[in-house]
């Protein structure tokens, strides 16, 4: 547990807070489709195990997909208490 679950972390704004979280000493767990954690909205089975020892996470939000109310269950669920939420569009 207390990791930072990072979604989207091979993304542009996921990569730096992933390594910036890193230089600062945090324990990461980098999410995206194909980084070292998968993770896809479009794949529900994707999303326990990519949960599976956060307590933290920063939610990259896609542009074309709400965040799915199954999935906060399932953070919530999984024990993860805290997340920052970072719409797609306000990266840009």
């Amino acid at each position: 547990m207390n990791e930072i679950l990072v979604l989207g972390a091979t993304g542009s704004t996921g990569r730096r807070v992933t390594d910036l979280l890193r230089s600062s000493g945090h324990p990461v767990r980098p999410a995206s489709r194909h980084g070292e954690v998968r993770f896809d909205w479009n794949d529900r089975s994707t999303w326990r195990p990519a949960l599976a020892g956060a307590d933290r996470m920063y939610l990259m939000a896609p542009d074309d997909l709400p965040v799915d109310p199954e999935f906060v269950a399932a953070a919530v669920e999984a024990g993860c208490a805290a997340s920052c939420c970072c719409p797609a569009a306000a990266s840009r």
